[in-house]
């Protein structure tokens, strides 16, 4: 059900967590214990976010669409997602899909006061990566989800200064949180105000390059049986994404592409690739295949997500960096 945010009340007792994610492993969390006389401030921290959402246009999460900032943000539905089981009862080491990590992190602001508390040392010793700010709503808990350390970092040469009605010396803090929020973590859906942080915490750099010879794999097996993809092709790809988290991540959704797709037609392929003004030599041999040079890796990858086009009234042919579906 779509979310109706000007029914969220953050007039409840919040809760606060930060979490990390170790290397390829999964997202986990510690809560911390609040005092009640910061409520209304971790309060205001969220209202900005939720402000945003009431006013903005939420439209359907498109991995390759752009927003127009300050207007637009992205809609996740999350009522399907297949429950996770706490890290305790599930291996460690074990790295998920992004849709795998977005049920971690809903499970880690729904659980938030089942978490381990976080202790001095762990504030010394743990790298948060991401943390929430929580409310109670509809007997779950509702996040608003940053993605930074909440840990403040003393900076070289700075020192810290109190006024009230003199300027004194005051103490280094041990956190820093800032107003608004990357992501709202609602009742059914995720609103993803800013989609760079989503994809870098959901779609963690580490975890899509650990994944792209299994995606390279994929991807061979789903053009076996039409265009096959050459053994050189595969190194190819594997090599160059996994050094560009950019071309990791196209690699991780272009299976779905291809099976969308069907069996690719060789024919239609060429056809496609000339009137775009793409030399078809530059991605298929004599024999049917699929094989290039390193860089050929963009433009294979563009010919098979479709990006593209022809200006229509003018005569230039353009390439979309950013697409999404027509209604």
């Amino acid at each position: 059900m779509p979310t109706t945010w000007e029914a969220i009340d953050l007039s409840g007792d919040p809760r606060f967590v930060a979490g990390w994610r170790s290397g390829g492993k999964r997202l986990d969390a510690h809560r911390f214990k609040l005092h009640n006389e910061v409520f209304p401030t971790l309060r205001d921290l969220c209202t900005p976010a939720l402000d945003f959402a009431k006013e903005a246009q939420g439209r359907p999460f498109e991995p390759f669409a752009g927003l127009e900032e300050g207007e637009q943000y992205f809609v996740q539905d999350i009522s399907a997602l297949p429950p996770r089981p706490p890290t305790k009862q599930s291996p460690a080491a074990e790295s998920g899909t992004s849709e795998q990590d977005t049920a971690d992190l809903v499970r880690l602001i729904r659980v938030g006061d089942a978490l381990d508390e976080a202790t001095r040392e762990d504030m010394d010793e743990r790298r948060y990566s991401f943390y929430a700010i929580c409310w109670p709503m509809q007997s779950t808990m509702i996040g608003f989800v940053s993605k930074s350390s909440p840990i403040a970092t003393l900076q070289p040469g700075v020192r810290y200064f109190q006024y009230g009605e003199t300027l004194k010396t005051a103490e280094r803090p041990d956190l820093a949180l800032r107003e608004g929020a990357d992501l709202i973590v609602a009742v059914d859906e995720i609103a993803i105000i800013r989609p760079f942080a989503f994809t870098t915490l959901l779609g963690d750099v580490g975890v899509s390059f650990q994944s792209v010879p299994d995606d390279v794999k994929k991807i061979r097996d789903a053009l076996s049986s039409s265009i096959p993809l050459s053994s050189s092709a595969c190194d190819v790809l594997t090599a160059k994404a996994q050094h560009l988290s950019s071309l990791a991540r196209r690699l991780r959704l272009l299976p779905q592409r291809l099976e969308a797709l069907g069996k690719l037609d060789t024919k239609k392929v060429r056809a496609s690739m000339k009137r775009h003004g793409v030399d078809p030599g530059e991605l298929l041999n004599t024999n049917g295949q699929f094989t290039f040079p390193p860089e050929g890796v963009e433009v294979f990858l563009d010919v098979i997500e479709g990006r593209y086009f022809e200006d229509d009234l003018g005569d230039e042919s353009r390439r979309a960096d950013r697409y999404s579906r027509r209604k």
